[in-house]
């Protein structure tokens, strides 16, 4: 038996494809030596440490993440007045490998330090360990493509078309950005001596000009100094920063999501107040729109009709959605706490469980007790946060402290934490669509008759045409219908073409 092979129209729609999704952690441990120009620990007071993006190696099988987790430990030295600084470095590299059928060519990556834990060893020595979470998101340049319509198609072949939207990455890249910010101390208590910094950067919203998009965002900076009578003080300042993009077309992008991530940063104290040099890399993913139109079936009147599939996986729409939660966490200081100098908080693993999410968050309070010491504080809760039953499949896409405050209550500190967690909600749909036909090259010669009685119920007009061999105009002029769409339960005439 000869076939006739049908040629069918190919579209392609260029895109970048989400091929692996992967969360790591990287657990950490050195141990610093006090220099010897500083005094002896007496105690510890806190310790603060942030992970860097020093380099980022994608192959076409790994991708390789090489970082530095840099910090300041505040301690008491041995005398029992004022307050030392330890600094400390340790590098990190983590390499992930894709599956096998996986190609990565494009990476998004995230750090945050999940855990950082300092123990005295011996008055000049310490031992750090801490614990990095490393999340990725690789993607593959590629040409989505698909059957949109039937190449010179002959007499009595019916293709029933569908549509359907399509959001998909357009673009994927990464720009350096560099800030260089002064923070102000109040003029009647410039700083004396810096102890740490730290900073927080946020995408605030995009404007897209002909064919280049510029990312708007601002960086909240917060440093803790001591001031001339060697009291605490805790100063913030925000600087707003804006980066060029370049991007091919001008399509709308109705969807967007920027990762910033810091590679480096110096605090230096000049004339009382707190200098910052900022250095981050910004990872922007742009979505766009289009609406993808196949071949969803068909079949040839009098022919043997053999019809081949392929699967395709369409994203129809992405969305964030944020939750909040707050908690409340007591800390017992077996004394007589005066006063709170300052309180932060640090988000442990997201633990994603059915119906919920919840974080495990370590709180600290730097407080002065009965005799004028500086003392440190610690407790551990978690966050929970439910999941909305209409999200759709949602992951975790950031979440965030948004205030840690502290309160004494008689022998006790109270450290409420608040923090938001962003998901990103995706919607999408499988489908199969045709790649391919070929029919039976001779006609089939049959007995049937040329006309059918048939009852509709709940079969439409194309599922009827399909199985006599008719077609949906021809019903509908037989039938004189005129909605096509509601079929009455009543006898049809199928008239055989």
């Amino acid at each position: 038996m000869q076939t006739m092979d049908i040629s069918l129209e190919r579209r392609g729609l260029s895109r970048y494809r989400e091929v692996f999704r992967d969360t790591s952690h990287c657990e950490l441990s050195a141990d610093c030596v006090i220099p010897d120009t500083q005094g002896d620990i007496l105690r510890i007071i806190k310790c603060e440490a942030s992970a860097k993006l020093k380099s980022k190696d994608v192959s076409s099988d790994s991708v390789t993440i090489g970082g530095e987790l840099s910090g300041e430990i505040l301690y008491v030295p041995e005398a029992g007045e004022g307050v030392s600084i330890l600094n400390f470095s340790i590098p990190f590299e983590n390499e992930t490998h894709l599956r096998d059928e996986n190609v990565c060519q494009s990476c998004i990556a995230e750090l945050s330090v999940v855990a950082a834990d300092v123990r005295v060893l011996n008055p000049r020595k310490v031992s750090v360990r801490a614990e990095v979470q490393i999340r990725l998101r690789c993607y593959d340049a590629e040409e989505l493509s698909y059957c949109a319509s039937v190449n010179d198609k002959p007499d009595k072949l019916f293709c029933k078309s569908r549509t359907e939207p399509l959001l998909y990455p357009s673009f994927v890249g990464e720009k350096q950005l560099s800030l260089d910010e002064e923070v102000p101390c109040d003029a009647g208590s410039p700083a004396a001596l810096l102890l740490s910094g730290s900073s927080s950067y946020y995408a605030d919203g995009i404007e897209r000009v002909g064919s280049k998009l510029i990312l708007k965002g601002h960086a909240d900076i917060s440093a803790i100094a001591l001031d001339g009578e060697g009291n605490i003080i805790t100063l913030r300042s925000s600087t707003p920063f804006s980066q060029l993009f370049e991007m091919s077309g001008e399509a709308d992008l109705p969807y967007w999501d920027a990762v910033i991530v810091p590679t480096a940063e110096y605090y230096s104290l000049e004339n009382g107040n707190v200098n910052a040099d900022l250095h981050a890399v910004i990872q922007l993913t742009c979505y766009a729109e289009a609406d993808i139109e196949f071949i969803e079936d068909a079949y040839f009147c009098g022919r043997m009709l053999q019809l081949e599939h392929e699967e395709l996986e369409l994203c129809r729409s992405v969305s964030t959605l944020k939750l909040t939660s707050s908690e409340v966490l007591e800390y017992d200081a077996g004394g007589s706490p005066v006063s709170v100098v300052l309180a932060e908080s640090r988000l442990g693993k997201i633990k994603l469980t059915d119906g919920s999410i919840s974080i495990p968050v370590s709180s600290e309070a730097v407080y002065t007790n009965s005799d004028g010491e500086l003392c440190c504080g610690k407790a551990r809760g978690c966050l929970e946060f439910e999941l909305p039953s209409d999200c759709g499949h949602s992951m975790p896409n950031t979440v965030e402290v948004t205030e840690t405050t502290a309160q004494i209550n008689g022998s006790s500190i109270e450290i409420r934490v608040s923090a938001v967690l962003t998901l990103e909600c995706t919607e999408s749909v499988r489908i199969s669509a045709i790649s391919g036909m070929s029919a039976d090259d001779t006609q089939c010669v049959s007995s049937r008759p040329s006309l059918y009685l048939c009852r509709c119920r709940d079969r439409d007009l194309w599922t009827l045409a399909k199985a006599y061999g008719s077609s949906e105009d021809a019903i509908i002029s037989a039938n004189k219908l005129t909605d096509c769409n509601v079929l009455p339960d009543a006898v049809l005439l199928i008239p055989k073409i």
